[in-house]
């Protein structure tokens, strides 16, 4: 499962606040990497590839104040039919590097580069699309 979010502030004509999205999904990335051996101690690895995910639980939730009167909701995401809030499936690449210990620790940092338009709209110029970054700490056996 990952776990992605977006927080949009807004501040004009009388109205300030915010929006938050957070998804869960489930990702599948297929990734080639590259080790590079730095001597006795481990090795440095580089890696990249696609990965497609399937959103399967979302949340939105929204904070406002209009000309001095506040405003709190949320509602949960809708992925499928005419009103959903977002397209279901996301795809896109990965680029990886990091350290691994000869003990099998390793730590990494990551990029995912989202490609298709998340937006369920048809208008060409409301595009949504995740770029994420991540960083991680594991054991490889």
């Amino acid at each position: 499962m990952q776990g992605k979010g977006d927080k949009y502030k807004f501040d004009k004509n009388n109205l300030d606040g915010s929006v938050t999205w957070s998804t869960m999904s489930i990702e599948i990335p297929v990734n080639a990497v590259y080790y590079i051996p730095t001597g006795v101690s481990g090795s440095f690895f580089l890696g990249a590839g696609p990965y497609i995910g399937f959103n399967v639980s979302g949340k939105q939730k929204a904070t406002g104040n209009i000309d001095n009167w506040v405003s709190n909701g949320s509602k949960n995401l809708k992925f499928t039919g005419s009103e959903r809030d977002m397209n279901l499936i996301d795809a896109g690449l990965n680029f990886m590097g990091g350290y691994k210990l000869n003990n099998g620790l390793l730590v990494n940092v990551g990029y995912g580069l989202g490609l298709s338009n998340l937006s369920p709209s048809n208008d060409s110029d409301r595009k949504l699309s995740n770029r994420t970054f991540s960083f991680g700490i594991g054991y490889q056996l």
